[in-house]
């Protein structure tokens, strides 16, 4: 996917992922598959600045499965 994610008060089964958008998870989502982020680097623009990806995931938000950012992978554990 490219482009912004926002999701709010949803259940996702697979996985959200992204390749130049920011994600926002509010108001209680739940993601079973996990967060995968990977930065594209073949892009043609060649114009503005390279901002980095942000994920926000609220306080009330649950990620079941792995982040995985790029070659860096968290695990959570609860």
């Amino acid at each position: 996917m490219s482009g912004e994610i926002e999701i709010n008060g949803a259940e996702v089964a697979g996985s959200v992922k992204t390749s130049n958008g920011d994600i926002e998870l509010t108001g209680g989502t739940r993601v079973v598959g996990g967060i995968h982020v990977k930065k594209n680097n073949n892009s043609n623009w060649g114009w503005g600045k390279d901002e980095p990806i942000k994920v926000h995931v609220c306080g009330t938000c649950v990620v079941e499965g792995d982040l995985l950012f790029g070659r860096l992978r968290l695990l959570l554990s609860g």
